[in-house]
């Protein structure tokens, strides 16, 4: 059985891990440019490549790349027996 690390609630079987959002919804999900400007409240559009999303989305497409490109090594599986 794990421990979730912020509620320390049990997870059985389940492997979590970390992605730091910081800059995530002022880089663009398109060319990497990353400018605070690229933001604008609710809607991001690139200053280098003019791209234009919802910047939620963007942010949430940007997590998702930086949580991909690092390498994570998986705990080793354990079967575990629930009694009811």
């Amino acid at each position: 059985m794990f421990k979730d690390g912020e509620t320390g609630d049990e997870v059985v079987g389940v492997q979590w891990h970390t992605v730091s959002p910081q800059y995530t919804s002022r880089t663009c999900s398109n060319c990497s440019y990353q400018d605070k400007l690229n933001c604008n409240g609710d809607i991001f559009k690139c200053l280098r490549c003019g791209h234009r999303e919802d910047a939620d989305i963007v942010g949430a497409k940007n997590i998702l790349r930086r949580f991909i490109e690092e390498s994570i090594v998986p705990l080793p599986a354990r079967p575990v027996l629930v009694v009811e």
